[in-house]
């Protein structure tokens, strides 16, 4: 039976929303991910294109994102991958509901956490540092348009997103 969404949280879900689809925000988020492409760029990690970065507890890790970046990332998606969040499994699903055929559907949408992350040893050493500061920039946007900061696991943040927006 799924669990009801605490009204607080829907909230904040539809304040990140909003925020979301305000063009300075979008502009400000957007260049925080091109600040993070050129620091990756200039560090030239290996992607293996194994999809294991998408197949979270097979491989032992998770992802974490913020309510914005959720939002933000819900608010753009094309119709394909908006019914691939609406059937995914969420709670109890391994991977991404974005993975397909081991690629991503929303390379250009997805989050901090994904465009750090490569399997790459050589990266190891660079990634939570660099990871780190640019968590700080979107702390900052947070706390510049005023909405409440929340660190969530990425299945379960889509799952309740899916619910309230």
């Amino acid at each position: 039976m799924p669990h009801p969404v605490d009204p607080s949280a829907a909230d904040a879900w539809l304040a990140w929303r909003d925020a979301a689809r305000d063009p300075h925000l979008d502009q400000q988020l957007r260049a925080l991910y091109d600040d993070l492409a050129a620091e990756i760029e200039r560090r030239a990690p290996t992607c293996w294109i194994s999809g294991r970065c998408c197949k979270f507890d097979t491989y032992g890790h998770r992802l974490y994102i913020t309510g914005l970046e959720v939002a933000w990332l819900i608010d753009r998606l094309d119709e394909p991958s908006r019914a691939r969040l609406d059937d995914a499994p969420l709670p109890g699903l391994d991977g991404c509901p974005f993975q397909v055929d081991g690629l991503c559907s929303v390379h250009a949408l997805r989050p901090l956490g994904c465009r750090i992350y490569f399997c790459d040893p050589a990266a190891q050493a660079w990634q939570n540092p660099v990871y780190e500061t640019f968590l700080d920039r979107l702390r900052k946007l947070h706390e510049q348009y005023e909405l409440d900061y929340s660190y969530l696991e990425w299945r379960l943040a889509l799952d309740e997103a899916r619910k309230c927006l």
